[in-house]
């Protein structure tokens, strides 16, 4: 049985303590049209569709356009929480301490308030109905691209620190269900229940990337020539994207196939490097945040605006989304680059993480077959040593030493 059925029968047999009305949303979407919800937050006016940062002052002030400010909505079935909010104050096992202390759940969750109706806009800015057509109208604008050398390009070098939006948490919850497509809204919903629950699944426990949704725009170093930009980062795996802009095009349909981080073409606009992303793996990162699907492509404008980068982002999947997505991320240089210093980390012999068979997260303790001692210098010395172990006990056959005695102990 795998984790996804797992947590599925769980979640038959816990369904009549948990009181909370997304529960009845996942089993009937139908009813969303019966439950009047508070009007999702719009886009600010006056954005130009084919230049869209241009005359912007600041990475921060381009971000800040698609905050918006509310108070709290006491009707709001998602008790005015932001995704971040969602997991950050579920993940470390309070359910099952409420549960403890004789709270009902329907208890437990009333007690969970947002802070604010403070949100971002979801909903693309843009007239576009898919990615190619952005991508078409956007290099039409540029009059095809603008050709640069090494010496013509911009300087993005440096250390740096990347904030999102939407992916980041600041979002309402509310507003990413309205988000969500209903073929969908099933799967987000079961989600949520589960990490309120304290049954949280995220990529890194398991040493997997965290897709899109986390780590897309995470970006430590960015190195650029002319014909390509390739942005790395180093937690909690490394990971990285190569963009093309030299016109290449992407890898024919038939050698194409879903990835991490897909595939990414680019051309420029000036000092604007526009990117078409497709070919991406379905994910799922949590966090208050729902899966998207393989159908998921990707329209990024990147542009340095002083001392900072800003991404301007759409994303598309009319599979996993009720409309295109928008999002905005801020690249700022690092004030001190040995805060945490760059690292290879591959993760899996450091990991000790698992989900145990109630669905939670657990660690391998000292002593355990599966420890990873990160502090073990020759690991597979350790290995070689259980070998013998099972010889001496009978579980392996015995072999003759063939270099007479002188293997290491």
């Amino acid at each position: 049985m795998n984790m996804f059925e797992k947590l599925t029968r769980r979640r038959t047999t816990v369904a009549t303590s948990c009181l909370l009305a997304l529960a009845l949303a996942a089993a009937s979407v139908s009813t969303e049209a019966a439950q009047p919800a508070p009007a999702a937050p719009t886009a600010p006016a006056a954005i130009d569709p084919l230049h869209p940062l241009a005359g912007v002052a600041s990475a921060q002030a381009w971000a800040q356009r698609f905050r918006t400010e509310a108070k709290p909505d006491s009707n709001d079935r998602f008790n005015n929480l932001t995704a971040g909010e969602w997991w950050n104050r579920t993940w470390n096992g309070q359910w099952t301490s409420a549960a403890t202390e004789g709270k009902s759940f329907a208890e437990f969750y009333k007690g969970l308030q947002g802070r604010s109706g403070n949100s971002v806009v979801l909903k693309s800015p843009y007239p576009y109905a898919s990615a190619e057509a952005q991508w078409n109208a956007w290099k039409q604008a540029a009059g095809g691209g603008t050709k640069h050398t090494r010496a013509t390009l911009p300087d993005w070098s440096g250390d740096w620190d990347s904030r999102t939006l939407v992916t980041g948490g600041a979002i309402q919850v509310r507003d990413v269900w309205a988000g969500v497509s209903n073929e969908y809204k099933p799967r987000f919903a079961q989600a949520l229940q589960s990490e309120l629950e304290g049954s949280h699944w995220w990529p890194a426990d398991e040493c997997l990337p965290n897709g899109y949704f986390r780590d897309g725009w995470a970006m430590r170093y960015a190195m650029l020539d002319e014909h390509v930009m390739i942005s790395a980062e180093d937690q909690p795996v490394n990971e990285y994207r190569v963009i093309y802009h030299d016109g290449r095009g992407f890898v024919p349909a038939e050698l194409a196939f879903p990835s991490w981080f897909g595939q990414s073409q680019g051309f420029w606009d000036r000092d604007e490097l526009v990117v078409w992303v497709k070919d991406i793996k379905g994910w799922f990162s949590g966090h208050g945040l729902p899966e998207y699907s393989d159908d998921l492509q990707i329209i990024e404008r990147w542009k340095r605006l002083g001392n900072e980068i800003v991404v301007d982002v759409t994303m598309y999947d009319p599979k996993a989304f009720a409309f295109p997505w928008h999002e905005v991320v801020v690249h700022s240089p690092r004030k001190d680059w040995k805060s945490p210093p760059p690292v290879h980390n591959e993760c899996v012999s450091t990991n000790n993480a698992y989900h145990n068979t109630d669905g939670r997260i657990a660690e391998f303790a000292v002593g355990d077959p599966q420890y990873n001692n990160m502090f073990e210098p020759r690991p597979w010395a350790e290995v070689f040593n259980r070998t013998e172990e099972a010889k001496r006990a009978g579980r392996l056959p015995k072999a003759t030493d063939f270099m007479g005695g002188t293997a290491a102990k």
